[in-house]
């Protein structure tokens, strides 16, 4: 664009010309004029303040006062998105694709952008589990992503990429998560190992068919056995004989009564006394069905009540026979379990009744002259004075008395841990005198 100049002369005749230029005036002009872009710039031109067109990148001619250029970088730009209450903070990179839009459309592109990011990562944050925005960070970047290109696509700018780059946890999140992820663990754990337990289960059952269908088998598990525990470095060893093992290697019925009393006390834990109760009993029926020529498993009611006529006629009470009774009930049904017979003889019996009669008691004269008899200078004195003053402290049985060992006794506390029935533990309290 070339000016020029025309002024006139004073004082010449025919008027006069312009001879040279002024350098100053022709800078300034070209200053306000003349416009170079880079090649990743435009320029929106306005003309009196209208949209005219985008031109550049290079050399841009623009003329002064009535033309207005904006430059638009195109490179794609990185914005951090300051940390929002949810507790993340965002890496968003955005690019110019349209830069009159980029211009016309929104006042600051870039901080519209910015501020657009910050109520997304708020609104779509919000509707996650911590859990997913630790482990799907991915599905996450791609949501936000979409709802912001949906929004900046009509200023021109497009987002291509948004990147979830930190998460700040305090220290009850971080509790919070340490313990889920430990029930995690510890279900997964239980889950693997029920899964363990059923697959066992299954191959024990299927093991025990092959069992029952093959006796021999369960003989050579036996003897299997023996001889890996006799590899062990061990000076004793417990090994239980099961009745059933015998009666493979003998080819011959096992015996009703050992195998229940066995049963009684391996499965039922009764003591001593009551399992020498029980054989007795078990005795004196098989006896007396034995000279009547009437086998053990195959006697009826009738035969039953026959031999209780028997025992009332050779002067039994009836707390005898009631016991009598009660130990051939059990029998007869632990028969009746194993499948040793088909029906429970005992089924229709009545027991005997029996009457209520009240207990020999003594005067507290008569227990305290029982308690002072021992002579309590001797250790034998000593100890039976205990020995009453424990059984009267706290109504022991005599078993249970002539059992007891000294880690038995807490005298500290002023208790007494005894072993009664069926090997079940009580805590009593023996008093200051005991």
């Amino acid at each position: 664009m070339q000016w020029t100049i025309i002024h006139r002369r004073q004082g010449g005749s025919g008027g006069g010309r312009w001879s040279d230029f002024n350098p100053v005036l022709v800078l300034a002009v070209l200053s306000v004029s003349v416009r170079i872009l880079k090649e990743y710039q435009r320029g929106v031109v306005f003309f009196l303040g209208r949209f005219q067109s985008v031109k550049g990148p290079g050399l841009v001619l623009i003329l002064p006062f009535v033309q207005k250029m904006d430059t638009v970088d195109l490179r794609v730009i990185t914005m951090d998105v300051p940390t929002q209450d949810v507790i993340s903070r965002d890496n968003v990179t955005v690019r110019v694709l349209d830069p009159d839009r980029a211009i016309i459309q929104v006042e600051n592109y870039y901080m519209a952008t910015s501020q657009l990011a910050q109520t997304t990562l708020r609104s779509v944050l919000g509707q996650h589990e911590l859990d997913e925005m630790l482990s799907g960070r991915e599905k996450l970047n791609r949501d936000i992503q979409a709802i912001l290109d949906k929004q900046t696509a009509s200023w021109g700018v497009k987002v291509t990429n948004v990147e979830l780059k930190h998460i700040d946890l305090d220290e009850t999140m971080i509790r919070a998560i340490a313990k889920q992820a430990e029930a995690e663990r510890e279900r997964r754990a239980k889950v693997i190992h029920a899964e363990g337990e059923l697959q066992a289960a299954e191959k024990l059952l299927a093991a025990a068919g092959i069992i029952a269908q093959n006796p021999q088998a369960l003989q050579l598990r036996y003897l299997q056995t023996l001889a890996d525990i006799s590899t062990e470095n061990s000076s004793t060893i417990v090994f239980p004989l099961p009745m059933e093992l015998v009666k493979a290697f003998a080819g011959q019925k096992l015996e009703p009564t050992p195998s229940f009393l066995e049963y009684l006390w391996l499965e039922r834990g009764v003591s001593e006394n009551t399992l020498s109760a029980y054989g007795s009993d078990l005795k004196q029926l098989s006896g007396w069905l034995a000279s009547q020529e009437i086998e053990l498993v195959a006697v009826d009611r009738e035969g039953l009540t026959d031999y209780l006529s028997f025992r009332y006629q050779q002067g039994a009470g009836a707390r005898s026979m009631a016991r009598a009774l009660s130990s051939m009930r059990r029998f007869f049904r632990y028969l009746l379990r194993e499948k040793r017979i088909d029906s429970d003889p005992t089924a229709l019996l009545d027991s005997p009744k029996i009457g209520r009669a009240l207990p020999a008691t003594l005067s507290e004269q008569d227990v305290d002259d029982l308690i002072e008899a021992p002579d309590v200078d001797t250790p034998e004195g000593c100890r039976d004075r205990a020995m009453l003053e424990l059984l009267y402290a706290t109504g022991l049985r005599v078993s249970e008395l002539v059992g007891l060992q000294l880690d038995q006794m807490n005298l500290q506390m002023g208790v007494v841990r005894v072993t009664g029935k069926g090997n079940k533990d009580r805590l009593v309290p023996m008093g200051e005198e005991a």
